[in-house]
């Protein structure tokens, strides 16, 4: 929902939301909903074969996807260089 000040910021209106954060951009306030909330359904899943971090067990953000290709698969994806939008994810 958007306040009326002069900076336009959201707060989260979710009824089970106790949080006070004034969100800066749509796209902040919709990550809060998708990780805290579970809003949504992921869109990243785990394309490693036989893991199970497919469906609803899927990541909400790219890059808790990367985190899980790196720590728990131990893939060598590089860290994005400056100038980069984000880091490439491996093709399988």
């Amino acid at each position: 929902q958007k306040s009326n000040s002069r900076t336009r910021t959201w707060t989260c209106d979710l009824e089970q939301c106790t949080s006070t954060a004034n969100f800066t951009r749509l796209a902040d306030l919709q990550r809060h909903q998708s990780t805290v909330h579970g809003v949504g359904t992921p869109d990243f899943p785990c394309t490693v074969p036989r893991c199970t971090r497919i469906g609803d067990k899927g990541f909400t953000r790219r890059d808790h996807l990367v985190e899980h290709l790196r720590n728990f698969h131990h893939l060598d994806i590089p860290k994005r260089r400056p100038g980069e939008r984000s880091a490439g994810l491996p093709p399988y």
